[in-house]
């Protein structure tokens, strides 16, 4: 049905399903369907979404949720990152993560108090100060890793930097976002930079932060090799 507006024909199709709302990206393995290996993007309109998440009331608020998947779409349509995330996730399950801080007390800890350590080595006033925040980052990390590999027998490194780099650059467009808005206030978005349950959005967009900080460069091979953040910061530690 198409809805006359000035010049400009609007279109309203029928639901794709019986879902009250979507905000994500998709795509799949099988050749039948319109997201066969390419990101297809599904998002409500402001008015679903307000349904749903009552707190987005605003047409900048539903942008950046927009922009979010959208950036999404773009990395995967970096050659190769397809296949780095199937790779990847077909050897550790995508949820992995979540489930490990949801069911481990210590893990959850551990990811509270690496954050924390992000958060000040981007505060601090100094480069030293900043490597010593970011050397007590790596050795909690560096034994909650090793914690998990003992015990559960579960390598999760390739995968925490898959979803690191993957929703961490994405929460980064947000950031960007809310900043070309005008009238942001960062400490008020803690959600932006403080672990929830699926906490690597937090910690992605901190070590995004924090190498903005020291002025290393990232972005010519994120979508190129996951591990390129937080190898680039080991380095500068080696140096």
């Amino acid at each position: 049905m198409a809805i006359p507006d000035n010049n400009i024909q609007i279109y309203q199709t029928e639901k794709v399903d019986d879902k009250p709302f979507h905000m994500h990206v998709t795509f799949t393995d099988e050749e039948s369907n319109i997201d066969y290996r390419t990101p297809f993007m599904r998002c409500s309109s402001l008015e679903l979404t307000s349904r749903a998440v009552p707190d987005v009331t605003s047409v900048n608020e539903w942008a950046t949720m927009v922009m979010h998947e959208y950036f999404h779409g773009f990395q995967f349509k970096n050659d190769g990152y397809l296949d780095t995330y199937e790779t990847i996730t077909n050897t550790v399950l995508p949820d992995t993560l979540i489930a490990l801080a949801a069911c481990h007390g210590w893990y959850k800890e551990s990811i509270t108090q690496e954050n924390d350590f992000l958060l000040k080595a981007i505060d601090a006033n100094d480069i030293e100060a900043s490597k010593a925040y970011i050397q007590s980052f790596f050795k909690s990390r560096n034994e909650r890793r090793e914690r998990v590999k003992k015990k559960l027998g579960i390598d999760i490194v390739a995968l925490e930097q898959l979803y690191e780099t993957m929703e961490g650059s994405a929460r980064y467009i947000e950031y960007c976002l809310y900043r070309h808005f005008g009238n942001f206030n960062f400490s008020d978005a803690k959600w932006l930079y403080t672990v929830g349950r699926k906490y690597y959005y937090a910690t992605g967009f901190n070590l995004l932060r924090l190498s903005d900080k020291l002025e290393i460069d990232y972005k010519y091979g994120i979508f190129k090799d996951v591990s390129i953040v937080e190898r680039n910061l080991r380095i500068l530690m080696s140096e």
